[in-house]
């Protein structure tokens, strides 16, 4: 008996997948834990690995479609013999049946994308072809209806290629191409051209000149939606302290000159992070709605820019591991994240968060907390001021600021200040990092 694989849930807030690949071909025999297919996610590109044993028998997505999670996207039976057409029938019905929207998306290419995703992919288990009738629901895909009615054609006069008679696509395609090919009963002026559509502004704003209208990735589409989580469900509250930094640099000068791993600062704040919270565990901590979920490890993430937007990898127990460890897998984690090559454990399960903006030139600012962590650390750049030292002479040091976010359903003030006065001891006594 056939399976029909639907689009799984790959990620916590995944709401819709793009198939970026199918990594078999119709006919392959697959075996339980194999990679069917490559899946772009709301974060990621992920293998997507089957469950089944058997014959993949019928793809109904192609790569670059986008669907909803639970959509068919795949059939595979048990024997190559085995008759499927009535499953792949049924699965088609079953998403023509769904609603269909009246209006367009923001963008044309997201219409095409949801209209698609059931489209025209010829069965592999042919059947016979029904002549068609005007009696009863007519049998045919969404897109193939909405590109009849836009040609002013009577869908019920078309021959359905489909399972069932079900017309698809290309046929409604044909059907179109016969009609223009039809004579005509007397030659009409061709028609003046018709001035491209003018853009239309939002309708709250008033725009001049030309814009650009970007369609909206999954990726940044979760993204909107976890900060707008984030502001308005969690009591944002802010310290910020400064930390001479002069010590700091001076033992990573020395560690890169010797070592075969580059350390980064970053790399550096990470691992002081991961002590003060062992030091701290009210501050390691997560809120829910029965309990405060206290953690033994410090899994931090760290905020990494994409074209598509942020991702945090998480760099996970840095309390146990030392700086070559973690600056490697930093330079590997954010460098897969750019690539949309991280596996789900990769990105989730952080209890503290870090975003670092030094390298910009920024000198201080505060950090969204990135849900259901309960701080963020904001680290600024690293600049030269005037300071007096223990004998009151003007010396030139390097300092840095550093913003911490807080959950206050979780983190009191004196809690979240204790964390970051012990953070600052470790960043201007940086030998405790070797320890």
């Amino acid at each position: 008996m056939g399976t029909i694989i639907n689009m799984p849930s790959l990620s916590p807030s995944m709401e819709t997948g793009t198939l970026e690949s199918w990594a078999k071909n119709v006919g392959d025999t697959v075996e339980s834990g194999d990679v069917l297919a490559n899946i772009e996610t709301d974060k990621a590109v992920v293998e997507y690995e089957t469950l089944e044993d058997g014959i993949i028998r019928h793809f109904f997505i192609q790569p670059g479609d986008t669907v909803p999670v639970g959509t068919p996207v795949a059939v595979i039976s048990e024997t190559a013999e085995e008759d499927v057409a009535d499953l792949i029938a049924s699965a088609e019905s079953q998403e023509a049946a769904k609603p269909i929207p009246m209006t367009q998306p923001d963008h044309d290419a997201q219409a095409s994308a949801t209209a698609h995703r059931m489209e025209d992919i010829t069965p592999e288990v042919h059947v016979p072809l029904p002549a068609p009738s005007t009696e009863g629901r007519i049998k045919a895909s969404p897109l193939a209806k909405k590109i009849a009615a836009e040609q002013g054609i009577d869908i019920a006069t078309i021959r359905g290629s489909g399972p069932n008679g079900r017309v698809v696509k290309a046929d409604v395609e044909q059907a179109v191409q016969l009609k223009a090919a039809a004579p005509k009963a007397a030659p009409a002026a061709a028609p003046a051209p018709k001035p491209a559509p003018a853009k239309t502004p939002a309708p709250d704003l008033e725009i001049e000149g030309e814009y650009e209208e970007i369609p909206l990735t999954g990726m940044r589409k979760t993204i909107a939606n976890r900060l707008l989580e984030a502001t308005q469900g969690i009591p944002h509250f802010f310290l910020t302290t400064k930390v001479q930094v002069d010590a700091l640099l001076a033992l990573r000068k020395k560690l890169n000159a010797t070592g075969e791993v580059k350390v980064s600062l970053n790399d550096m704040i990470i691992k002081a992070c991961g002590n003060a919270l062992m030091e701290h565990p009210d501050v390691n901590t997560r809120f829910t709605d029965t309990a405060m979920i206290q953690f033994k490890n410090a899994n931090i993430g760290m905020a990494v820019a994409t074209p598509d937007g942020l991702i945090t990898p998480i760099i996970r127990a840095v309390n146990q591991k030392g700086l070559g460890q973690i600056a490697r897998e930093t330079k590997d984690m954010a460098g897969r994240a750019r690539e949309k090559k991280l596996a789900i454990s990769e990105f989730t399960g952080g209890t503290f968060g870090t975003s670092n903006l030094g390298m910009f030139g920024i000198e201080q600012f505060t950090a969204i907390i990135n849900p259901p962590q309960s701080c963020n650390l904001a680290i600024a750049q690293a600049s030269d001021e005037l300071q007096l030292d223990e004998e009151g002479n003007v010396i030139k040091t390097k300092q840095m600021r550093l913003t911490l976010s807080c959950d206050h359903r979780v983190v009191d003030g004196a809690v979240g200040a204790k964390f970051l006065k012990t953070l600052k001891r470790i960043l201007e006594n940086p030998i405790t990092l070797m320890l």
